[in-house]
């Protein structure tokens, strides 16, 4: 499903990508990753969610062509 979502996305048109999907599954895979360079050599940003679900060391950090987000909460209070 990601690659094909990625793919129709390029199809289109789109300069951005910008999904939340859990990919450490395929941070080894060899059509995923070729997809990715396609894109990026196209001039397409990636960004995906850092991580989902407090994992500690997913993957997907080790695909380089994504970039990667995420948000922290503060327990500090403000001044």
């Amino acid at each position: 499903m990601v690659v094909e979502a990625y793919t129709y996305a390029q199809k289109m048109g789109a300069k951005i990508i910008s999904t939340s999907y859990n990919v450490d599954w395929l941070a080894d895979n060899p059509i995923y990753l070729k997809l990715l360079s396609e894109l990026t050599k196209n001039q397409i940003l990636i960004f995906n969610s850092a991580g989902n679900k407090n994992q500690v060391n997913p993957k997907r950090p080790q695909v380089s062509d994504l970039i990667l987000v995420s948000s922290v909460t503060s327990r500090l209070k403000p001044n």
